[in-house]
């Protein structure tokens, strides 16, 4: 009896996710959401290789790809387990929170280099 209301709330949330808004909404969220993906995918492996010595750019290669596998295949299973217990709206909510967690240790990073967290200029 459980299982199924955990069913029927994945499918009803479902429904409310596909009736969310117009295609052409749809497509400009999927739009953003890929062209976010893209840059912060460049800019994270250039911060790692840019902090890595000349001889180790062969490994912050390799740990940077390490890690983008790892969270590119545990990410969707993870959050498929979320939205069966939680639905979408605060699967998304959760997976948001997570993502804002990691602005702590670059802000950190950031004051500990000298640079004012807040300026977000970037130097050349």
């Amino acid at each position: 009896m459980r299982q199924a209301s955990r069913v029927a709330h994945t499918q009803s949330s479902r429904g409310k996710l596909a009736r969310s808004g117009t295609p052409d909404r749809k497509s400009a969220i999927n739009r953003g959401g890929g062209i976010g993906f893209g840059i912060s995918q460049n800019v994270t492996f250039t911060l790692m290789v840019d902090r890595a010595p000349v001889g180790g750019y062969g490994t912050a290669s390799a740990l940077w790809n390490l890690a983008y596998d790892a969270g590119y295949g545990s990410g969707p299973a993870i959050f498929g387990m979320c939205v069966v217990y939680t639905g979408y709206p605060a699967a998304f909510a959760l997976t948001g929170t997570l993502m804002l967690a990691a602005l702590v240790p670059a802000v950190h990073d950031r004051a500990a280099a000298g640079h004012d967290p807040a300026d977000l200029v970037l130097e050349e």
